[in-house]
């Protein structure tokens, strides 16, 4: 759902520059919101305008943003100054993990289901409604109908982060995203590795299963991510994009381990 947003921001910035009216009929034929996306726009100037008069990012960067509605394309070099990763989806989806979490629900596919056919058994496609979303302190929760996931039959990640919760005759969530177990062990709470089971524990809730040097080395690089998390916070100036410790962070992201 997030990453939705940000398709829908992106198509309808490069509409509008084409002029107002070019952005309202996008709108209108999309039924969104202009309104909500030019707020959109006016935060992320806000948001760049405080992080250049703190130092994390370059001046050039802060003016363009307050510019331009549209992103930063990759080949431009002023994209170059702030992050070359932030149009990777892994990435991204780690970021949000980080902004949201706790908020987290982990999710109960079906038991997968065969029919025999000509060529063997193939997997038959499942209900949206037979897949099981929980949140730690309610139980059982539901997607609101407006998600985009809404219809998902099957999760390959399951865990989401959310944005709301939504109390009617049911509980339901609003704007969840499917994130990795990465995202959640380098940005989630506190990692605990459980050596005589092989089982990887964030805050104690959620749980992987990973041998017990495996486990080690992602504990190990989660001190590291902090640390240099620490480091750069107190030297905005700092750059990180060779330390091995954030090649390493940055590849388990983009590749999701494999």
């Amino acid at each position: 759902d997030h990453l939705a947003v940000v398709a829908a921001y992106n198509s309808w910035a490069k509409i509008r520059e084409k002029g107002s009216g070019a952005g309202w009929e996008w709108c209108s034929a999309n039924y969104v919101s202009e309104q909500a996306l030019e707020a959109i726009a006016k935060s992320r100037a806000d948001f760049a305008q405080a992080l250049g008069e703190l130092g994390f990012v370059d001046p050039q960067y802060v003016r363009h943003v307050q510019r331009n509605r549209t992103p930063v394309p990759p080949s431009n070099d002023v994209f170059k100054l702030v992050d070359p990763n932030s149009h990777n989806a892994g990435v991204v989806k780690a970021v949000i993990c980080a902004g949201f979490y706790p908020s987290v629900l982990r999710v109960q596919n079906a038991p997968a289901k065969y029919v025999m056919t000509e060529q063997g058994a193939v997997e038959k496609d499942g209900s949206a409604s037979s897949v099981k979303v929980f949140q730690r302190q309610i139980g059982r929760v539901f997607l609101h109908p407006s998600s985009v996931n809404f219809n998902v039959t099957r999760y390959e990640s399951t865990w989401l982060v959310y944005s709301e919760l939504v109390q009617t005759g049911k509980v339901f969530v609003r704007d969840v995203t499917m994130v990795s177990a990465y995202a959640l062990l380098l940005f989630g709470g506190e990692v605990k590795v459980e050596h005589t089971e092989g089982v990887l524990t964030v805050d104690q809730w959620v749980r992987f299963k990973a041998p017990a040097k495996i486990a080690v080395l992602v504990r190990e690089l989660r001190g590291q991510v902090d640390k240099l998390l620490v480091e750069k916070t107190e030297k905005p100036e700092l750059e990180l994009y060779q330390c091995p410790a954030v090649e390493a962070m940055l590849k388990l992201l983009k590749s999701d381990g494999f």
